[in-house]
Order: C-alpha cells, then structure tokens, then sequence
C-alpha cells in the first residue's frame, strides 16, 4: 500500500513485458494524498474501451498492448490476479465513485494484448 500511494505498482509475482505471462500493474484513481483526493495515476482507467493502445516503457523499449476487455471485479475475487502464461498486460484499480469519501470494494480491470 506504501509504494501504492506513491504512483503505479508492478505486482511483484507478476511477469514483467516483453517475457510472457500477465504483466499486473495497479494504481489509484482518486491519490490519498489529502483530504482534498487529488487524481491519481490510473483515475481514466475506466473510460478506456476496446482496440486502444497502451505503450508501457520498461528496460528502455516501448511495448504496445492493445486493450481487448475491459470489467469490474470483487476485490476478493481470485481471478484478479490472473499468473497465466499468455502474454498480455492487466491494469487494476478501485472503481471509481463519484464521491471521494465512499470506499468501494469493486476494481475496474483492463486487459490487453501486445499488439
């Protein structure tokens, strides 16, 4: 949670780009950053629809995902942290209320596959 408030995460056990299986990266959408709740890095996560392109940076190469599903999932549900083999890359984070204060237990997962 610590290196959470701090921007994206890199979820640990996941496979990182370019080398196979699901790359997890999460993020905040609204930063807990003050009473006010700045926007956070992943605040537009969920206005992002099929066939967009995502370019993550890693190792100094650009890799291109091209968004193939996007849901809403239960934080306990175990399919949100999918390890599988297949390369692709999922993004996660909490799904947005348009009240700051109210918590919600929902995540907004993007998958996509490189391109």
């Amino acid at each position: 949670m610590e290196k959470l408030s701090e921007g994206v995460c890199h979820v640990s056990k996941s496979a990182v780009p370019g080398k196979g299986g699901n790359c997890i990266l999460e993020g905040h959408n609204i930063g807990e950053f003050g009473w006010w709740r700045t926007q956070g890095p992943f605040n537009m996560l969920e206005i992002l629809d099929q066939g967009i392109c995502i370019h993550v940076f890693y190792k100094g190469k650009k890799y291109v995902y091209k968004v193939k599903e996007k849901t809403s999932m239960d934080v306990n549900d175990p399919k949100l942290y999918d390890f599988s083999p297949e390369e692709r890359l999922t993004l996660i984070t909490c799904a947005a209320s348009w009240d700051p204060t109210i918590y919600t237990n929902r995540r907004t997962v993007i998958v996509a596959y490189p391109q």
